[in-house]
């Protein structure tokens, strides 16, 4: 027992022996204070803690998918010609490049602004990473001090929200960036996902929405003033209030100086570069909402993807629709006779009797004063353009167009028992007619009789190999989808004088089923989908 006593004084004599704590040979309360060989060993302690620290968090922290706002780009519509834009699907506007497609000058002037030392850093920024931990630990967080690849990082994986977690994650994620990333994919991405004012997110919807041209266009004045504008891109826009950028402008310059971009006589030469009026018009006013929309409906079928997947997904769709017979379609309707009784709507549809595609349509006057398609989402009676259904019908179970009908008004005829008396338009009498002369003068009483002798069973059927339908869901009705939905589409007589209602789109597709000899192609205004800077194509109309 005495033996374990003395090994134990012997320990704790020896531990102090070490640390020196109390200090000896110091008397009073100074005796108190830690010794510098305390101090050396706590120090090293302490740093052997960080590094084990800082070492598990590396490990420990990996690198997360992109989050879906950094990722999502605009989806753009096109007309025919595949170069002319409709319109677009966005929640803002993004549209990634590569780093060869931005210009030299927007390169090095984002440098300059945002971080000189980016090509020796490794990745953050001890000074400014101390601040910001500072800043948030105190609740006084300012920003700024970040490295482009730290606010890639911060753009491309994480948020906004100013936390000391948020933080670290960001330091370690950027250090493992910095490893896997090439400085030209690292710069290429930063400046795909900065925000610059006017819904425009990266360099290449900025420069398009700014100065009218891409990004690989931009010259050292329009550079400097976009990367001016990266740390407040919302304080005003450069084409009302310029004097708002000018300070950091005149820092970005000197910096491309400074860091050798550019030399002082080039520097002297820069100015502020004019930039375009915002175009505060809607995209969607007059047809191209009209485009835009039954496009819209088109698009999501056929990639069979949820409305925020358009909107964010980087697609390219090139449409049917001629912009040239567009124009002339609006022009037609406006040639009609004015003073038209109030309410009624007009629309024309223009198909490709060879595959379907839609060239033409008109919607109505304006998308934004209504928006419901009077061509696409309207029914009306079919009239007198349901009769070429019953004229097939004849001609396919033997009837001649020299054959005889009655053309009298009104004329009664026995429909399985049952008389049935039909009338001519504004009571027009004809006596006798050939089938022939019955079509040319849309005679009622004609194809009336005709329909009773072939029946009206067949008149449905070939109305429906042409494209309509009988089978409508209530979706179908009240959308602008195609698929032939008509109501009213019956075996019975009067089905010949256009009783079933029908889209006009619909009846349109029909009539090009004549005009391809019989052949029937699926209505459509997609001729192909094409997806992100490489264009793979996702979808081809067949």
């Amino acid at each position: 027992m005495a033996k374990g006593q003395h090994t134990a004084k012997n320990i704790g004599r020896n531990t102090k022996n070490l640390l020196n704590y109390p200090r000896a040979g110091v008397s009073g309360w100074t005796r108190y204070l830690p010794s510098i060989r305390v101090l050396v060993v706590g120090g090293l302690s302490l740093v052997i803690a960080l590094c084990v620290a800082f070492a598990i968090g590396y490990a420990a922290t990996d690198i997360p998918e992109p989050n879906l706002e950094a990722t999502g780009q605009t989806s753009t519509i096109y007309y025919s010609d595949g170069k002319t834009p409709i319109g677009q699907y966005k929640v803002e506007d993004r549209k990634s490049v590569e780093i060869d497609e931005i210009s030299e000058p927007m390169q090095k002037a984002a440098i300059a602004a945002e971080d000189t030392s980016f090509y020796e850093n490794r990745g953050i920024s001890i000074k400014g990473l101390s601040r910001a931990v500072v800043g948030v630990a105190t609740n006084q967080y300012a920003g700024g001090g970040s490295t482009i690849t730290q606010q890639y990082v911060k753009n491309f994986y994480l948020t906004n929200e100013h936390s000391l977690d948020r933080k670290i994650k960001e330091m370690f994620i950027s250090l493992k960036i910095d490893q896997q990333q090439s400085k030209d994919e690292i710069l290429a991405n930063y400046l795909n996902t900065i925000y610059l004012g006017r819904r425009s997110y990266g360099v290449e919807v900025a420069a398009q929405n700014y100065f009218d041209k891409p990004a690989s266009e931009l010259d050292v004045s329009e550079s400097a003033l976009l990367a001016a504008m990266i740390q407040r891109p919302g304080a005003a826009d450069p084409s009302d209030n310029p004097e708002a950028y000018e300070d950091r402008f005149n820092y970005v310059v000197k910096n491309m100086v400074d860091e050798g971009f550019i030399t002082e006589e080039q520097a002297a030469k820069v100015e502020m570069p004019e930039v375009k009026k915002q175009n505060k018009e809607s995209s969607l006013s007059g047809q191209k909402g009209y485009m835009w929309d039954f496009v819209r409906r088109e698009a999501l079928r056929k990639l069979d993807i949820d409305e925020a997947q358009l909107d964010r997904g980087g697609y390219n769709i090139v449409t049917t629709f001629d912009k040239d017979r567009m124009k002339a379609a609006e022009k037609a309707i406006k040639t009609l006779p004015p003073n038209q009784p109030e309410g009624m709507q007009a629309g024309l549809v223009s198909i490709n009797p060879d595959d379907g595609g839609i060239e033409a349509f008109y919607g109505g006057k304006n998308y934004l004063d209504q928006a419901f398609n009077a061509s696409t989402q309207s029914h009306v009676q079919a009239g007198s353009t349901f009769k070429p259904f019953a004229l097939v019908a004849g001609l396919e179970n033997g009837v001649r167009l020299t054959d005889s009908y009655p053309g009298s008004s009104p004329t009664t005829l026995n429909n399985d028992g049952t008389p049935w008396t039909v009338n001519n338009f504004g009571g027009s009498s004809y006596g006798p007619v050939s089938l022939l002369k019955a079509t040319q003068s849309s005679i009622n009483t004609a194809y009336a009789a005709l329909n009773v002798q072939v029946g009206p069973d067949k008149t449905v059927d070939v109305a429906e190999r042409a494209g309509l339908s009988a089978n409508c869901t209530d979706k179908e009705m009240k959308s602008g989808d195609t698929g032939g939905c008509s109501i009213g589409l019956t075996p019975n007589p009067s089905n010949v004088l256009g009783t079933p209602s029908v889209k006009p789109i619909d009846m349109a597709s029909a009539y090009a089923t004549f005009a391809a000899n019989g052949v029937h192609h699926e209505t459509h205004s997609i001729k192909k989908i094409t997806k992100g800077a490489e264009d793979e194509e996702v979808y081809k109309a067949e």
